[in-house]
């Protein structure tokens, strides 16, 4: 990585250290469910709705019921070879337990603007890097949408992750004024972020100090018992929790 550039990936895109955009085909398949393997060990991302069918039918109108549901889940988990065999049978279950919930909570009753919507753009000397779940026009402007697939995070975690994107959307795609919404894929929940100016303006304080520590070469270490879990190195750090 570049001193003079820090490139901020969203935790969405990221399972045990590997990238989801490199683990994963471009090829975008007719998807709604991708499966990879990390550490070992499989883990479904719900993807939701980024599948070409999925959300070109969105567009055009066509309602999404379970029964389509369904059909676009199962071409999706054909099109791609799960690592776990014996495992299988209950990922693809809780998948679609998953979008049916999201589809039951609303989630397919507005057509997407934008979906899997890339972004790169410098902000203050540095490069903010990442890929938007979703992206939706509303009446007052934009909405920017991150999906969940595991248990629900720390807020100030969670609401700082979103505010980069909204940052990233607004200066690289010139999307205003923006909304930022979660959804947790498990429930079906949204959670709309409040004071969305303020969430911002913390989100670069931190990540313009991120960038200043890297130029610096400033790497202090910040042990975390999740994080410490799956880090290869944790073996060799003095600091590993």
């Amino acid at each position: 990585m570049r001193s003079a550039a820090l490139e901020l990936w969203s935790s969405t895109q990221s399972r045990g250290g590997r990238s989801l955009n490199r683990a994963l085909p471009r090829k975008r398949v007719k998807a709604a469910l991708s499966f990879l393997t990390a550490q070992s060990r499989p883990i479904a991302i719900v993807l939701v709705p980024t599948g070409i069918d999925m959300s070109n039918g969105c567009r055009r109108g066509e309602e999404v019921g379970a029964a389509r549901l369904r059909e676009l889940h199962t071409e999706a988990w054909d099109a791609v070879a799960f690592p776990d065999p014996l495992r299988a049978h209950t990922f693809k279950r809780n998948g679609l337990a998953q979008l049916e919930a999201y589809r039951a909570a609303g989630g397919f009753d507005r057509a997407p603007h934008h979906t899997e919507q890339e972004f790169k753009t410098t902000i203050d000397g540095f490069t903010l890097h990442g890929v938007i779940d979703r992206i939706d026009r509303t009446e007052g402007g934009w909405l920017i949408i991150d999906y969940k697939s595991g248990r629900p995070v720390a807020r100030t975690r969670r609401d700082l992750q979103v505010a980069l994107y909204g940052l990233g959307a607004a200066a690289a795609l010139d999307l205003k004024p923006v909304e930022l919404e979660v959804v947790y894929l498990a429930t079906g929940v949204k959670v709309q972020l409040e004071g969305v100016g303020a969430l911002q303006a913390q989100a670069m304080k931190i990540a313009a100090g991120a960038a200043a520590g890297i130029r610096s070469r400033r790497f202090e270490p910040q042990p975390e018992r999740r994080k410490c879990r799956l880090c290869s190195y944790r073996l060799a750090c003095a600091d590993a929790l």
